[in-house]
C-alpha cells in the first residue's frame, strides 16, 4: 500500500526521514512524524469536539520493528531537525515557571531551608516521561492542572522489559483508562490520591524488537487486545529487518535534505505559533454529512465481514481515530482555522487504513510464541467437557500444562485468560465456574456453541465509540 496523501508538511518530513534512512519502514516514518507532533502540540492542550464532549488531541502508539530498523534514529531526527525550535522553547518556558515556583517558596519560607516534602511538589514541565507509574503520571497530571499548559508524553524504549511481569500489565491497564484524557488516582487503601484530573494529554509511545518481545515477555500481548488496546493504539509491526536494511543514503542526499531542514523546522514552528492555546477543533457540518457518516457505516459494515474478535473491536472504532488524526491535519492544513474540514477528515481517514493493516499481521504472528499456552489448550482440548479444579491442575497436571507448579500457581488467572483467547480463535469456550464462596474453581474447555452460564467475566469498560460529532 503506498503512503496516504498526507498535509503538505507531513509529507515533507516523512520523505526528509526517508532520504536520511532509505531502509526505514515506511509506516514507521509515517505515525513517528505523527507521534512526535502530537507531543509538541500537548504543549499547547488542543481539542476536539464530539457529541460526548471535547477530547484532548493525544495518541498511542507501539511500534514493533527489530533492533537495527532505524526507530530510535526517526525520533532523534525529528527532534533535531525538525521540532527543535519547538521543544527548545517548551523547555525554556517550563524552566521560567519552575523558577517562579521555586521562587514563590523561597518567600513563603523567607530564605530558611523549604522542607523537602514542598519541594518534591515543584519540578520542571517534562517533554517526555520515560517507563514510569500509574503514582509517578497521576502526580505529574496533579501537577500540570495547577499550569495552562503541558502534557504527558510516556515513551517505553522495549516493551519486553516493561511487560515481563505485573507492573508494566498494571501499566498499561491505567494508560488505557487515562486515554480520554481523564487521569484518575489509583485505588490505595490508605492512600487517597485525590480528584480525577481532566483535559490533561497523555500520549504513549512503546519501542520493541518483536523477537525480543516475544521470547522474554510473559504476557500474552494478543490476549491484552481485549482490554482495548487495539481499539485506541496505532501499532506497526515490521517482524524482520528488508534486505536492504544496510542501504546508506547518498552524502549528497543526506546533505541536501538536512540543508532543507532548517526551512521545514521554521514553517513548522510558524504553524504552532499561530495556534491558541486549549484551541478546539469542530467538525464541519460538509465534513460530517459527507465523509464521516460515510465512513463510519463502511466500517461498521467491514467489521462484520471479519472473524477476529479484536480486528471488529479496532475496525469499529477507526473513526474516532480518524477524528483525531483530522484533528492534527487541521492544524496543519489551517492552523488558524478552528474547524475540521472535508479534506482534513478525507486525509486522516486515508492515514488510519494504512497504518492499520499491521494489527491483523501481528494477531497472526503472536501464537507463534505461546507455545506453553497452546499445549495447555491442547490438554484441554484432548479432555474437552471435563471438570479439571484449579489444585489439581496445578499439583497433579502442571507438566501437561506447559507450566511449572510455581508458574501456574503465581500466575494462573493470567494464564487461563490467554488460554481462553487460543480457545476462542479455535471454535471453543474455556468455563472457569467458581464454587464455596467462589474460594474453589474448575477449568472445563467446551464447544462454543454450548451456553456459558456461572462464568466469571472479566469486564472492561469500553472506549468511547466514535458517535456523531458535534459539528460547527
Amino acid at each position: 500500500m503506498n503512503m496516504p496523501k498526507t498535509p503538505i508538511t507531513i509529507e515533507k518530513i516523512t520523505n526528509f526521514l526517508l532520504t536520511l534512512q532509505p531502509s526505514l519502514y515506511p509506516k514507521a516514518a509515517l505515525l513517528l512524524t505523527i507521534v512526535k507532533f502530537m507531543q509538541a502540540l500537548s504543549y499547547k492542550r488542543l481539542r476536539f469536539n464530539t457529541c460526548f464532549g471535547t477530547r484532548i488531541m493525544n495518541i498511542f502508539a507501539l511500534v514493533f520493528i527489530p533492533s537495527g530498523g532505524g526507530k530510535d534514529l526517526v525520533c532523534k531526527n525529528l527532534e533535531n531537525f525538525i521540532l527543535n525550535s519547538i521543544f527548545e522553547e517548551f523547555r525554556e518556558k517550563s524552566k521560567a515557571e519552575y523558577k517562579k515556583d521555586y521562587d514563590k517558596l523561597q518567600q513563603i519560607y523567607c530564605g530558611k531551608k523549604i522542607p523537602k516534602s514542598e519541594l518534591n511538589k515543584i519540578f520542571p514541565i517534562a517533554l517526555e516521561s520515560q517507563n514510569g507509574t500509574p503514582e509517578g503520571l497521576k502526580k505529574i497530571a496533579d501537577f500540570l492542572n495547577t499550569k495552562d499548559f503541558g502534557g504527558i508524553f510516556l515513551f517505553v524504549s522495549e516493551l519486553a522489559y516493561i511487560f515481563s511481569g505485573s507492573k508494566g500489565v498494571e501499566l498499561l491497564y491505567y494508560l488505557l483508562g487515562c486515554y480520554d484524557g481523564k487521569i484518575a488516582g489509583k485505588s490505595i487503601k490508605a492512600d487517597n490520591q485525590g480528584e480525577a484530573v481532566k483535559n490533561i494529554s497523555i500520549s504513549f509511545l512503546g519501542f520493541s524488537d518483536p523477537e525480543r518481545f516475544f521470547n522474554n515477555t510473559n504476557v500474552n500481548f494478543n490476549a491484552l487486545l481485549t482490554t482495548g488496546l487495539a481499539r485506541r493504539t496505532f501499532l506497526i509491526f515490521q517482524p524482520t529487518l528488508p534486505k536492504n536494511q544496510f542501504l546508506k543514503a547518498e552524502r549528497n542526499l543526506i546533505k541536501h535534505a538536512k540543508d532543507k531542514a532548517e526551512g521545514l523546522s521554521n514553517e513548522v514552528k510558524d504553524i504552532i505559533d499561530k495556534l491558541q492555546y486549549e484551541s478546539v477543533f469542530n467538525v464541519s457540518n460538509t465534513a460530517y454529512d459527507n465523509i464521516f457518516v460515510e465512513y463510519k457505516q463502511n466500517c461498521l459494515q467491514k467489521s462484520e465481514t471479519v472473524e477476529n474478535s479484536h480486528l471488529q473491536k479496532e475496525i469499529k472504532d477507526r473513526p474516532l481515530k480518524a477524528l483525531n488524526i483530522a484533528s492534527l491535519y487541521a492544524v496543519l492544513n489551517h492552523p488558524t482555522e478552528n474547524v475540521i474540514t472535508e479534506t482534513d477528515l478525507k486525509q486522516a481517514i486515508k492515514t488510519v487504513e494504512y497504518l492499520s493493516t499491521d494489527l491483523e499481521k501481528f494477531i497472526n504472528y503472536t501464537p507463534q510464541k505461546y507455545d506453553q499456552y497452546q499445549q495447555f489448550f491442547e490438554f484441554l482440548k484432548r479432555n474437552k467437557d471435563k471438570a479439571f479444579a484449579k489444585t489439581e491442575l496445578i499439583t497433579k497436571y502442571y507438566s501437561e500444562t506447559g507450566f511449572s507448579r510455581k508458574i501456574l500457581r503465581k500466575d494462573f488467572d493470567e494464564i487461563i485468560s490467554v488460554v481462553k483467547e487460543i480457545a476462542d480463535m479455535n471454535g471453543f469456550t474455556v468455563l472457569s465456574n467458581f464454587f464455596h464462596n467462589n474460594i474453589g474453581q474448575r477449568i472445563t474447555l467446551k464447544d462454543k456453541v454450548q451456553p456459558v452460564e456461572n462464568c466469571k467475566i472479566s469486564h472492561i469498560s469500553p472506549v468511547d465509540n466514535a458517535e456523531n460529532p458535534c459539528v460547527s
